[in-house]
C-alpha cells in the first residue's frame, strides 16, 4: 500500500517543493518543518552532513511521509566515531523546536512504520537515531519506541526544554483581566509611563527590501542587550545573520515574517523577530538598547507585540525554549520537547548506550538547568 524511498540528493528534493508543504498542512504542521526553512538550514549548514531524506507514498502516487532527516558524523569522547541519525535542522546555531516526522493524519501508524523499515533497510548507514527537540506529546514516539525496540535498537528517551506558551483571547483587555490585579496593573503602567514621555510607535519590517537594514538594526540590538551582559550573542555569527536574512526573504512573501522594532521618538530601541504560521505565533529572538532599561522598553514591546497579534486574529503566542523570567510573568502553560535516540547494536552504538545517559545523570546533579537553553545557548 506504501512505498519509502531515500532522497540523498538535494536537487531531486527540490522537486518535492510543493508537495512537501500540501503534505504539512494535513498533518503537525509548524514554520520549522516547512520547505522554506528546512532548504534554507540546508544552504547554510547542510555542507558537512549527508541529507538522508525518507518520502513515503501511497498506491496513488501521492506522498503522504517524510521524514527528514540528515546523517552527521561526529566523535563521543573524542575517541568512538559515530554516525547520528538526524532531523535537518539540529546541530547549529540556529536548531528550532517541534522537529518530527510529517506525516497525513489518515494510516498515521502505518505511515511511520513504512518510514522505520526504510531506516532499518538502510541500517548500516547509520549508528543512533537522534531525534531531539520532539513535541512530548507526538504520535511518533510512542510508535517510534514500539517498532524500534523490536529491531534490535536499544531505545532512550529524555526530557530536553520547555517551551512556555500562551493562548491569545479576541482583546487585549480580556487577557488583561484574566490576570492579577498586580500583574495587570504592572503591564499597563509600563506603557503610561513610556507614552507619557515619549512618541512611541510598533513599527513592521514587511517590506523584502527593507530587511537588510532591518536586520542590521535587530543585531545591532541584540548585540547591545547581550553586551550588558558580558555576551556576544549568536547575530555576531556571520551564518547566523545571513541564514535568518535569507529566510526572512524567502517566507515574507507567504506572510510568515514576524519582524517588529519598537520606535521611541522615531529610534529603534527593541525588536522582537519570530514566524506567524497558521494560527500561531513563534517568537525566535529579541533585542534591546540597554539606555532604555530603565524605561522597560522590552516589556513595553511584549505588550504592543501582544496587542498587535491578537488584532491579526492569532490565537497563540509560542516563546520557544527557554524558562526565562518574563516568559513566566505572562503564561503558566508550557510544552516539553524530548529527545528520543534508538541506539544500533554494534562498536559504534553501544559505547554511546552506557556514556550519554550516565552524562545526563552527570549534568542533571551537577547543572540543573542547563539542559533548558534559548535559542542563544545553542
Amino acid at each position: 500500500m506504501f512505498h519509502a524511498d531515500i532522497i540523498s540528493n538535494f536537487d531531486e528534493l527540490g522537486a518535492y517543493r510543493a508537495e512537501w508543504n500540501q503534505l504539512l498542512s494535513r498533518s503537525n504542521a509548524n514554520i520549522f518543518l516547512t520547505w522554506e526553512w528546512v532548504s534554507t538550514w540546508w544552504e547554510f549548514f547542510g555542507t558537512n552532513s549527508v541529507l538522508f531524506v525518507v518520502a513515503v507514498r501511497d498506491a496513488g502516487g501521492k506522498l503522504v511521509g517524510l521524514a527528514p532527516l540528515k546523517i552527521s558524523s561526529r566523535k563521543t569522547l573524542g575517541l568512538f566515531p559515530v554516525r547520528l541519525l538526524e532531523f535537518i535542522g539540529y546541530g547549529s546555531p540556529v536548531s528550532p523546536e517541534y522537529l518530527d516526522f510529517i506525516v497525513a493524519e489518515q494510516d498515521y501508524e502505518e505511515i511511520v512504520t513504512e518510514i522505520v523499515e526504510a531506516l532499518m533497510r538502510n541500517k548500516e548507514s547509520w549508528d543512533v537515531l537522534y531525534l531531539s527537540d520532539v513535541d512530548a506529546n507526538s504520535p511518533v514516539l510512542p510508535l517510534l519506541k514500539k517498532l524500534l525496540s523490536g529491531g534490535n535498537v536499544f531505545v532512550w528517551q529524555r526530557n530536553f526544554n520547555v517551551c512556555p506558551y500562551l493562548r491569545l483571547p479576541s482583546s487585549l483587555d480580556e487577557l488583561l483581566n484574566s490576570y492579577s490585579y498586580k500583574k495587570r496593573s504592572a503591564v499597563k503602567r509600563t506603557r503610561k509611563k513610556l507614552e507619557s514621555s515619549s512618541a512611541v510607535k510598533l513599527v513592521l519590517a514587511e517590506d523584502p527590501a527593507s530587511l537588510p537594514h532591518a536586520f542590521e538594526q535587530a543585531a545591532r540590538l541584540h548585540r547591545l542587550s547581550r553586551q550588558k551582559k558580558g555576551e556576544t550573542g549568536n547575530f555576531c555569527r556571520k551564518n547566523y545573520l545571513a541564514f535568518h536574512l535569507k529566510l526572512s526573504q524567502v517566507i515574507a512573501g507567504n506572510g510568515w515574517l514576524y519582524l517588529a522594532f519598537l520606535e521611541v521618538d522615531q529610534r529603534p530601541v527593541a525588536f522582537r523577530y519570530g514566524y506567524l504560521y497558521g494560527s500561531k505565533y513563534y517568537d525566535y529572538q529579541t533585542g534591546y538598547d540597554p539606555q532604555f532599561e530603565k524605561n522597560r522598553v522590552g516589556a513595553a514591546m511584549l505588550g504592543y507585540v501582544v496587542e498587535d497579534l491578537i488584532a491579526k486574529s492569532v490565537r497563540e503566542f509560542d516563546f520557544l525554549r527557554g524558562e526565562h523570567e518574563y516568559k513566566w510573568h505572562w503564561t503558566k502553560e508550557f510544552r516539553r520537547t524530548v529527545l528520543f535516540c534508538g541506539f544500533q547494536r554494534g562498536l559504534a552504538g553501544l559505547p554511546l548506550l552506557v556514556w550519554w545517559p550516565v552524562k545526563e545523570r552527570i549534568k542533571r546533579l551537577f547543572l540543573p538547568h542547563k539542559s533548558e537553553v534559548s535559542h542563544e545557548k545553542n
